[in-house]
């Protein structure tokens, strides 16, 4: 794959020398040095493509995860935050709800996890991290109704009905958190 990525970057480097407002170009190059593991060359490409569209989820969601990867997480959160809460598309407040997680900072990942759900309420990955995130915060009743309804919605997700038969076991529903072990364990014995 070496000589290969090689004539694909000096390819693309010419593309986007021929046409350098194109997003596209600049993404797929960024993403070419990123698989060449060239993170300066893929910032900066990435960089560019920002400046060319400071909203692109496609150039935010690369950009905080090549900051992510070196270990960045504020500045992963920075090229998150930027662009403004009514331009963001649930996979960025996504994105930025796992940074926040990242961060062990709940108190703020809770809101960006809802704030994706209120887009895509059906997104199980959200959900998910958002029920975790209540759990963690001591929100028990809220964590116990999202996994309800998390497995309502994927009745072959094991470890939610696990997560759901030790919270019902919390709240003392013995015969609920029975159940829900049943359904876990017929699911992933």
């Amino acid at each position: 794959p070496g000589p290969m990525l090689g004539l694909a970057i000096q390819e693309f480097q010419k593309i986007v020398a021929l046409e350098p407002d194109t997003i596209d170009d600049h993404l797929l190059l960024g993403q070419l040095y990123t698989l060449k593991h060239d993170t300066a060359d893929a910032k900066m490409q990435f960089e560019e493509a920002r400046r060319i569209d400071p909203s692109s989820e496609d150039v935010v969601l690369n950009l905080a995860r090549l900051y992510g990867q070196q270990g960045d997480i504020e500045q992963a959160v920075k090229v998150l935050k930027d662009v403004p809460a009514d331009e963001r598309s649930p996979k960025i407040d996504l994105a930025l709800g796992a940074a926040y997680d990242q961060q062990k900072n709940i108190k703020l990942a809770i809101p960006a996890y809802q704030a994706a759900l209120s887009i895509q309420p059906d997104n199980l990955d959200a959900q998910r991290a958002l029920a975790e995130d209540l759990i963690s915060d001591n929100q028990i009743d809220a964590a116990l109704k999202i996994f309800e309804g998390i497995t309502a919605q994927d009745p072959q997700d094991a470890h939610s009905f696990l997560r759901l038969a030790e919270l019902e076991r919390t709240q003392g529903h013995l015969d609920k958190a029975e159940a829900a072990l049943a359904q876990a364990k017929a699911l992933d014995p």
